[in-house]
Formats: C-alpha cells, structure tokens, sequence
C-alpha cells in the first residue's frame, strides 16, 4: 500500500556515510510506490531519484549551535504545515520529534568515548564545546518518553547505549544494520576503475595502497595509522585519504612520521567507490565506531580492511581471510603487522569472495526491512 511519508535530515548528498543512508531510504520509499516528501536545508544535485517533493528549510546562519536548534524549529513547522503523513523517518537528533529515528549513534556515548581519551586541555575544550551541549540536549529530547515513535539502532551496541544512557525501553528498538550498494562497490567496477583512479590521483600504477577513509581524524586514529607505516618501512607502500579531513593536518601528521612522500589526500567525493578504487586494502583504526559504512564499502569491493574491534561493522569482518581486527586503536605494531598481512599474496582471499561476505548488506534487503518497521510504526 502506497502511504504519505515524511523524511527529515539537514543535508542530503553523498559526501557522508549518514548522508549516503538518507539518500538510500529515500530513492528506496520512492521505488516502493510511497510518496515521499523530504525537509531538509539543501540536496545535492542528482542523488534522487525522480518522484521525491523536496521541503527547503531556509537557515539564516550555519554557525552550528544555531544551526541545530534553527533547523529542529523550522523543520518541525514544515513537517505540520505539509502534513499529514502516515510516518517519519529522521535520522538525525536535529530532526522533529515524534518520527521513527534511525539512530546512527548515541552522541552521549560518543561524548564518553572522546571523554576517555582526551586528557588536559582537550577534555576541557571538549565540556565548554556547545555544538556537544546542544547535541546532547536535542537527543535526550528524542529519546524521551514520547519524542520518537520507534527506534532503530544501527547495532546491538547502539540499542544498549540507548537503553544505559537514557532508560529507552528495550522493546521500542529495533536493530537495522547499514547496507552497501553493491552495484557501485564491487570488484568488477573497482578493477574496471583502478588505472584511472591512480592516475587521476597522481600514484604508481605498481604501488601498494592503503585507503583511510574518514571526514576526521582523531577519532578515527589517523595518528595511529602513519605511525604504523612509518614503522613498516615499505618504500612501496602509499597512504591514500579520502573524505573531509583537512588536508594541511594530513600532510603534516605524515610528515611528522617520515611518510609525506607516500601521502596522497584524495579529499572528498561524491562517488567514493571512485578513490577507493585505487587502494589494495582499507585501514581504519578508529577510536570510536557505531558502525562505519565505509567498511562494509571496502569490503564490497573486495578489498581486505584492517579495523578495530570497536567498529559496529567489525562484526562483518572474517577475520584472517577478509581483513584483520585490533584490540587497541593505539596499537602501532599491531596495525603494522595486520597492514603487512593484507598486502601478502598470501594473506587475504579474493576479491570476490571478500565482496560476496558482505552480499547478505545490500540496500535493496535492509531497506525493506527498514520499510516494514518504518510504515507500521
């Protein structure tokens, strides 16, 4: 049964991995007959699908605080003004209350994770921060008895963060994990791509590549991951960044390790499967990861990824014949050694059966169940 439906997110393109998430739903609502209507404060040209009504929140200042409040406020008026809709799925804190959240993280948690790390000046840059106070305050809101109609968490971890940190009743989340376009990332499109991706990117078409992708690089242990090939020592061996990370820090992390010559900073792309063609192996020693769509990506394009065990995604991961799993995201000589092992002619197995762990992902399965939930909620 076709049914009016609403879907709340700020920015909607492809540069993001919630981002990717959002366009995914709604190209997918839309080719299952709904009508589809999306608030946000701007689309990306050409990432929908035709049949979509795009709401335009208009935003005085993108000064984030402000942003958030701005956006919640003025989008909430848009959601009674358009309506009815028989559902809403947002994805995002910043979005109308009362929707099915499909809950990327728990901020709160984050905010712990970032808390256990930091030390001295960082922590308290961390408290006074108010883009966190303002996110924490919106999402104790939408957690809140009687600010969602329905959760979905994106893993187990995610649903016991919510349950721990806010009491949400175990019963009233539901766990969806990610997808992957499996049209766009496989290794039939990645090897048709990987000659004009290196040379577009300026690399050796007989380098071994290592991919970081991340729109940070705290977090994600950047840190961690140029000292681990420092201590490689593999003239052969090139880093490649790919995302919103700043370029100037990524040049001088690498030099700080002796690497900047082996450094590539790709930058952000809209189809990210493009840059990621160029690599052999993906490497992520993130700190702290409810799930990381871009390591089900990697995967999907059959190439090994090396990532910690507190990536949600790990769990994706065979270990010792798709990629490797550390204990500690600051684990140089572990990294170094699990790196090594995935550029080995007899580390990995091959590409398509890396891809094919990862076939049981596609959007096309995960999103219906995300419909089913979505349209009954």
């Amino acid at each position: 049964m076709s049914e009016r439906i609403a879907v709340s997110y700020p920015d909607v393109n492809l540069t993001g991995g919630v981002e990717r998430v959002v366009v995914e739903s709604v190209n997918h609502l839309v080719r299952r007959g709904h009508d589809v209507h999306l608030l946000a404060a701007s689309v990306a040209d050409g990432v929908l699908v035709d049949g979509v009504t795009v709401h335009r929140i208009r935003l005085p200042r993108r000064v984030d605080p402000l942003f958030a409040a701005g956006f919640r406020e003025r989008a909430t008026t848009a959601l009674r003004r358009t309506g009815p809709y028989h559902a809403h799925a947002a994805f995002s804190a910043l979005s109308p209350l009362g929707g099915t959240f499909w809950v990327p993280s728990v901020h709160a948690a984050s905010y712990e994770a970032i808390m256990r790390w930091r030390t001295g000046r960082g922590r308290w840059v961390q408290r006074v921060n108010p883009y966190h106070r303002v996110r924490l305050a919106l999402e104790k809101q939408y957690m809140s008895p009687g600010g969602y109609a329905r959760l979905i968490a994106q893993t187990e971890q995610v649903k016991a963060d919510a349950v721990r940190l806010y009491g949400t009743p175990p019963q009233d989340v539901d766990v969806v994990e990610l997808g992957v376009d499996t049209t766009s990332f496989a290794p039939a499109r990645r090897a048709a791509l990987r000659a004009s991706s290196r040379a577009t990117l300026g690399i050796d078409p007989d380098a071994r590549v290592v991919a970081f992708v991340a729109n940070e690089l705290e977090r994600k242990g950047f840190a961690t991951l140029a000292a681990a090939l420092a201590r490689l020592g593999r003239d052969d061996v090139t880093l490649l960044t790919i995302g919103r990370t700043d370029a100037d820090a990524v040049r001088a992390e690498a030099r700080s390790h002796g690497i900047a010559g082996r450094t590539v900073v790709a930058g952000s792309s809209t189809d990210m499967a493009v840059p990621l063609a160029a690599a052999d192996m993906m490497a992520l020693p993130t700190r702290y990861e409810p799930w990381g769509l871009v390591i089900v990506e990697a995967l999907a394009t059959g190439i090994p990824v090396v990532t910690t065990r507190l990536a949600g995604a790990a769990q994706q991961i065979e270990e010792g014949r798709t990629g490797a799993l550390i204990d500690d995201p600051d684990d140089v000589a572990g990294f170094a050694h699990a790196i090594a092992w995935a550029l080995s002619p007899d580390g990995p197995a091959e590409g398509d059966a890396i891809a094919a762990s990862v076939g049981h992902l596609r959007w096309e399965t995960v999103l219906d169940r995300f419909t089913t939930i979505l349209v009954g909620a």
